[in-house]
Formats: C-alpha cells, sequence, structure tokens
C-alpha cells in the first residue's frame, strides 16, 4: 500500500516527490538518506584550509558574511509540505564567523584535534542554515579556516569554488571595496532547469533505456572477511603510506586524460574496481555532469555532479590494460 498525503498524491514514488518538490535529484536522494537517519552527520562535508600568513580576522568575518550574502545556498534551508521537501533562500543570515584561539595552548595541533573530532559531527538541522565555520589562530601566522557545509548545497567542486571566492571577498575586504563585490549565480535556476529538462523527449527516452538496461540484480559486494554483526554509520578513515615509487605511478594514471576521470581519488576507485573485478560487478564507470542551462556560463556553487556506473563496455578495462603494458601502473595494481 502505497502513502498518500492530504492532497491525495502518491508520496511513496521518488518522482513524484522530486516533482513536487524544488530539489534537485542529487539533493533529493541526500534528502532521503538524511530522513532515514535525523541524528547522525552522514553528510556533513568538513574542509579545513591551512593558511600561512598573518590574518585580519575583523576582514576575514566581513568577507565570509560577504560570501553568504551572495551565494544563496549559504543561505537555503529544507522545509517540508505534506511530507514533500522544498528549499527555501533566506533573504538575510545574521551570521558571524567565529574566531578561536589556540596559539596560547601547550600543545596547538592536539587541541585543536581534539575540538575538531567534536565540531564535525555536529548534527545540522535542515531547517535552519546549513553551514558552520570558524576562522582559528594557531600561531602568530598560522591560521586554519574550518568550514562544514551540509552536503545538501555542495560537493568537492564547489568546495574548491567556496575558496576561491572567499580569497576573492577577503582581498576585496581589505581594500575596503567589499561592497562592490558581484552576487553569484543563483543554484536555484539550474533546478529550474533540471526539472524542465526532465519533461523533455530525450529526458523520457534516456529514462527508459536505462529502465531496461539496468533491470538486472547484482549481489551485494563482499571483499574479504566477515559481515560486521552491527551496522554503523560511522566511519574512520585508514591511511596507508604507498611510498614515493608508487605514489607517482598512481598520480601519473590518475593525471592521465585518457582515465576520463575528474579527481585522482575517482582514479583510484577505478583502479581498485578493475583490480578487484569480482568484487564489483561493474564494468564502466563515469562521472555525469548534468546538463546545463545554455545561457548558464557562468560557475555555480552548489551539489551537482552525478555518479553514473552503467553496465556497458568494460572501456575501462581496456585503457587499464593499455596503462599497464606501458609500465604506468604500480605494482600492486599490476
Amino acid at each position: 500500500m502505497n502513502l498518500v498525503d492530504d492532497t491525495g498524491y502518491d508520496i511513496d514514488n521518488m518522482d513524484t516527490v522530486w516533482h513536487r518538490s524544488n530539489l534537485s535529484k542529487s539533493q533529493l536522494l541526500i534528502w532521503m538518506g538524511q530522513k532515514l537517519h535525523p541524528d547522525v552527520p552522514l553528510y556533513n562535508t568538513v574542509l579545513i584550509f591551512h593558511i600561512s600568513g598573518k590574518i585580519d580576522p575583523t576582514a576575514f568575518r566581513m568577507a565570509f558574511k560577504a560570501l553568504i550574502d551572495r551565494s544563496d545556498t549559504f543561505r537555503t534551508v529544507i522545509d517540508e509540505h505534506n511530507a514533500v521537501p522544498r528549499q527555501r533562500v533566506i533573504p538575510d543570515v545574521p551570521y558571524s564567523i567565529e574566531l578561536l584561539d589556540f596559539s596560547i595552548s601547550m600543545n596547538t595541533e592536539t587541541v585543536f584535534r581534539n575540538w575538531l573530532d567534536q565540531r564535525s559531527n555536529f548534527c545540522f538541522n535542515l531547517t535552519e542554515i546549513l553551514i558552520d565555520s570558524a576562522l582559528i589562530r594557531m600561531a602568530a601566522d598560522q591560521y586554519i579556516w574550518y568550514l562544514n557545509q551540509h552536503h545538501l548545497m555542495t560537493d568537492v567542486w564547489s568546495s574548491i569554488l567556496v575558496y576561491r571566492r572567499m580569497a576573492e571577498l577577503y582581498g576585496m575586504a581589505l581594500s575596503g571595496c567589499l561592497a562592490e563585490a558581484s552576487m553569484g549565480p543563483a543554484f536555484q535556476n539550474y533546478v529550474e532547469y533540471e526539472h524542465a529538462f526532465s519533461q523533455s523527449r530525450q529526458y523520457v527516452k534516456a529514462v527508459e533505456h536505462w529502465r531496461q538496461r539496468l533491470t538486472q540484480s547484482f549481489e551485494p559486494v563482499r571483499l574479504y572477511g566477515r559481515m560486521p554483526a552491527a551496522k554503523l554509520t560511522h566511519t574512520k578513515r585508514v591511511s596507508y603510506d604507498l611510498g614515493p615509487e608508487d605514489s607517482q605511478r598512481l598520480r601519473s594514471l590518475a593525471a592521465n586524460k585518457e582515465m576520463w576521470a575528474i579527481t585522482p581519488e575517482f582514479s583510484l576507485f577505478i583502479i581498485f574496481a578493475t583490480t578487484f573485478p569480482n568484487a564489483l560487478p561493474i564494468t564502466n564507470v563515469g562521472i555525469k555532469i548534468p546538463p546545463t542551462p545554455p545561457a548558464a556560463k557562468v560557475v555555480v556553487i552548489a551539489t551537482a555532479l552525478k555518479i553514473v556506473i552503467p553496465n556497458s563496455k568494460p572501456i575501462i578495462t581496456q585503457i587499464l590494460s593499455l596503462k599497464a603494458s606501458k609500465g604506468v601502473l604500480p605494482s600492486a595494481c599490476k
């Protein structure tokens, strides 16, 4: 039996919910994941930027406020109407970046790491502002900029744009011309375009194509060992030193344009998937950048990239075979 809201719409159908919302499809998936775990910081995207040199805290705070005022994603919250999520841009957000000084501590790095472990587990309320930031003084000429955004409003590429924009605004604040800073492009314009594109013949044809291709079901991935008794959402990053020689080989492979990967990390995922073909039942991996409005020749701060794993010809396998024959792959992956 499907769930029906008080207007008679089927809210058990993802497409129905998406068409009634004003979220992008990527945002809707993230929203659903967060709703399943409302008290877990599953989608916190925590970044720390180490800054060498003296920082004017007042100018930095002014620049961050300007960043919020000129980027709609920094002022966006998610409301629910009849079980359907809808994003809303708040005209003015009275947010001030927190200023902290750890330089007086005996062990600044330990103090910072303890603070970071606690602060990064902050759970966002989707109906409130989805950013948390602080400027931390570690020494006279060493600072750390802490920025945490909910994944609903950011991705990896967007983080780069935020850093560049913040650097620009900070320079303008120091020069006294911050008021001249221009507004950034609105993400909502893209969302409207995505919804309109979903009604096109091209979109409908593509959906039907992949609906037929993805009828095959896959067994759950099991790499090694025994499955854990309890399924937890907490994860811990484990570092492994590959050494300079293998690291350089991986960088060379990841930087090669034939890999068609936008980040070294994604290239490494491709290498892993091909090295262990029995573990991951896929033969081709790619990144899909959603269609952009023809008139939009500007870059939007938001979450937009989608990972697509179609079951088609093994292009990646052919590429890696070529690279292995040239001696580019690290010894562990040959």
